[in-house]
C-alpha cells in the first residue's frame, strides 16, 4: 500500500495525499500523541523566578544534566552556522580532547553552514571534514533506494543530508540539536497566548505549507486531519507551541533528522533540559533569549564566531554592528557578485541551490524532470498543471523549486510502496 510506513492506515491514498502536498511530510498523529504523553509526565512547573542572572545559572545546570550520561564510542557532531550544534560541541570539550571529537559540515562552498562550520572546527581543533553537496550527483535509482527506508518527507533533502551517514556508517554516535530551537524560542509568536485551539491549527496549517503556492484541491480542508482538543493545558505550552512541538519538530524533523539505524545522542529532549526550558516565563523564551545569554556565559569564546542568527556576525555583536552588516550586505555584498558576474550562493541555504540548478541543464534537473513525466503518467494529481508549473520556473518567472521537490517526492514514495 503507498505511503504506508509508519502511518495512520483508516487513511485513503488521497488523504495522505492531499497532507503530503502541503508540508511535503505525512503528520503522524499517534506519534505527536506519544510526544505529549511524554511531556505530560514530566509535570513541567512554571518558574515564577524573574532574575536573569538566576534563571541562567538553573538553565546552566540543567543543560550539563542533560549530558550526564555520555554514551561510549566515536562522537560525531555534525556542525553548522546556527547556535544548537556548537552548544553540544563547546559541551563535550569539556569531557573529551578536541582530537577525539569528529565533526563535519555539509553544504555549499560560501554558505554560512559550510564556510562558519569550518572555522569552529579549526578553531577548537577538532577532526573535521567538509562535504561539498555539489560533488553529489544522485541518480533516479539512488534516491528511489533510499527513499525505501523512510517515511515521506522531503526526499532529496534527506538524500543531501544522509551524507553523513554514509561518510561514517552505523558504528558512530551522532549528536543532533533536534529541537534546539523550537524548545528555546525560536518559533514563539507575538500573540500565541491569545490564539484559541482552532486558531491556532489553522494558523500552524498556513505557516507550514512547503511548497510556494497550494497545489492541493480548492475544497481540500486539511484542518479535519487535526486533533480537535489540544495535547497539553495551554497554562504549560502555548497551543500553538504545542503544534509545532508534536507535530513539526517530533513527527517531521525527528525522523529527518534521527533516521532508524543509528545511534544518536540529542541533549535538548533530555527531560532536565525540556523542565527548565519549557518551564522558564514566556518572555524569556521569545526570540530565544534566555538561551543565547547562556550560551555566552557557558561558551564565550565559541560564541565569539560567526553565526547564522545575527547575518553572520557573533551573537556578541552590538546592535549597531548588526545594523551596519545588514546595510553593508544589502548595499554591497548582495549586488557585487552580480556586477562582477560571480554567482555565489545565498549563504543561508541548507542544501544545495534548488532554484539555479532546477533552470540550468544539470543532472539534478534531468532526474526531477524524468520523476515528474513519470507522475503525470500516473493520472494521480490531474488538477495540478505540471507542465505550467515547469515552464514558469524555467524561465525564471518565479521560484517553484519547492513545489517541483514535493511533487517530485510524492512520485518517488509512490514507485518505492505501491504494489
Amino acid at each position: 500500500m503507498p505511503f504506508d510506513r509508519g502511518l495512520d492506515l483508516s487513511l485513503s491514498l488521497q488523504e495522505h495525499l492531499v497532507q503530503y502536498l502541503h508540508f511535503s511530510y505525512i503528520p503522524d498523529f499517534a506519534m505527536a500523541n506519544d510526544f505529549a504523553k511524554f511531556l505530560r509526565e514530566l509535570d513541567i512547573v512554571p518558574i515564577i523566578e524573574r532574575d536573569e542572572d538566576t534563571l541562567i545559572e538553573l538553565g546552566i545546570e540543567a543543560w550539563n544534566n542533560s549530558f550526564e550520561s555520555i554514551p561510549q564510542g566515536t562522537h560525531v557532531v555534525p556542525i553548522t552556522s546556527g547556535l544548537d550544534s556548537r552548544a553540544i560541541l563547546g559541551t563535550l570539550l569539556q569531557y573529551f580532547p578536541a582530537q577525539d571529537i569528529q565533526t563535519v559540515t555539509f553544504g555549499l562552498p560560501h554558505t554560512w553552514d559550510y564556510e562558519i562550520g569550518k572555522k569552529i572546527a579549526k578553531k577548537v581543533g577538532t577532526r573535521h571534514i567538509s562535504i561539498n553537496l555539489l560533488h553529489i550527483q544522485p541518480t533516479l535509482r539512488q534516491i528511489e533506494e533510499h527513499a525505501q527506508n523512510l517515511p515521506p518527507l522531503p526526499i532529496l533533502d534527506h538524500y543531501y543530508y544522509s551524507q553523513i551517514f554514509r561518510e561514517f556508517s552505523t558504528d558512530v554516535i551522532y549528536w543532533s540539536g533536534h529541537m534546539g530551537g523550537a524548545i528555546s524560542g525560536v518559533h514563539t509568536l507575538d500573540n500565541e497566548t491569545e490564539l484559541s485551539w482552532n486558531e491556532a491549527t489553522n494558523l500552524f496549517i498556513a505557516q507550514n505549507r512547503y511548497p510556494e503556492f497550494s497545489i492541493n484541491k480548492e475544497e481540500t480542508n486539511l484542518y479535519e486531519f487535526f486533533p480537535s482538543n489540544p495535547y497539553l493545558n495551554k497554562n504549560s505550552i502555548s497551543y500553538y507551541d504545542q503544534l509545532n512541538l508534536m507535530i513539526r519538530q517530533h513527527c517531521y524533523l525527528g525522523q529527518f533528522l534521527m533516521p532508524d539505524g543509528y545511534t544518536f545522542a540529542a541533549p535538548f529532549i533530555h527531560p532536565s533540559w525540556l523542565r527548565f526550558m519549557l518551564a522558564v516565563p514566556p518572555e524569556a523564551r521569545k526570540d530565544r533569549h534566555l538561551y543565547k545569554r547562556l550560551l555566552i556565559k557557558m561558551f564565550p569564546s565559541l560564541f565569539s564566531l560567526p553565526t547564522n542568527r545575527n547575518i553572520g556576525l557573533s551573537l556578541r555583536s552590538p546592535r549597531w554592528r548588526r545594523k551596519l552588516q545588514k546595510i553593508i550586505r544589502r548595499s554591497i555584498i548582495e549586488n557585487l557578485p552580480n556586477f562582477l558576474s560571480i554567482r555565489y550562493p545565498n549563504p543561508r541555504l541548507k542544501y544545495v541551490d534548488y532554484y539555479s540548478l532546477l533552470r540550468q541543464n544539470t543532472s539534478l534537473r534531468n532526474l526531477v524532470w524524468t520523476s515528474l513525466e513519470r507522475l503525470k503518467k500516473r493520472n494521480i494529481v490531474r488538477w495540478i498543471d505540471i507542465e505550467d508549473i515547469l515552464s514558469r520556473h524555467q524561465i525564471g518567472v518565479e521560484s517553484h523549486s519547492r513545489t517541483l521537490l514535493t511533487l517530485m517526492g510524492v512520485d518517488i514514495f509512490l514507485e518505492c510502496f505501491s504494489p
